[in-house]
């Protein structure tokens, strides 16, 4: 890895040598960051994500989760997680690992939304609006191929928005970062 590094840096610093001495260091520097961001993230394959995910969610099936590194503000809604009432706040903050595998994660959420742990299924339909951009109506206190509010439906529907995006993606891209997020009025 890091002798690929290295002739990445020299043939980009061979292409630019047009390029005045304040400008190449600045573009040097900027590739040197993202190298460095890439290999201290690993090769991420689609193998190693849903690997990944699938232990991730083992974890926070038996109530291990990653602790806050700063304080964080609980808000939102109440959930029962393993007989303590957390934060909707909570469970967004254990999504984040997920979200950032990205699109490989998605198989393994798509699977997990049918899971029995209400909170299980919170934290999957939220990383998949947030890596997929889509947000389909999803009951998170419904059950999975139950009606609820009336919806006889929504959790085929929601399953299905989110497979369709997977499905419309390149399957060639090892990672794919998640959706830009949109502002709403």
């Amino acid at each position: 890895m890091a002798v690929r590094l290295e002739f990445a840096l020299r043939a980009h610093s061979t292409c630019c040598r047009s390029l005045d001495e304040t400008k190449m260091k600045r573009v040097l520097a900027f590739l040197a960051f993202a190298l460095a961001s890439y290999v201290q993230a690993g090769e991420l394959t689609a193998e190693s994500a849903s690997a990944e995910t699938r232990r991730l969610l083992a974890e926070y099936g038996k109530g291990v989760f990653a602790e806050a590194t700063a304080p964080m503000e609980q808000s939102g809604w109440m959930m029962d997680v393993h007989g303590k009432q957390r934060a909707r706040s909570f469970l967004q903050s254990q999504a984040a690992p997920l979200v950032k595998l990205g699109r490989p994660a998605v198989p393994v959420l798509l699977e997990r939304l049918e899971d029995k742990q209400r909170f299980i299924r919170y934290i999957c339909a939220y990383s998949l609006q947030k890596i997929t951009g889509q947000e389909p109506t999803f009951y998170y206190f419904g059950e999975p191929h139950k009606p609820f509010n009336g919806e006889a439906d929504w959790f085929e529907k929601a399953h299905d928005v989110w497979r369709q995006w997977y499905d419309a993606q390149p399957t060639n891209a090892p990672y794919s970062s998640p959706a830009p997020q949109v502002q709403k009025r």
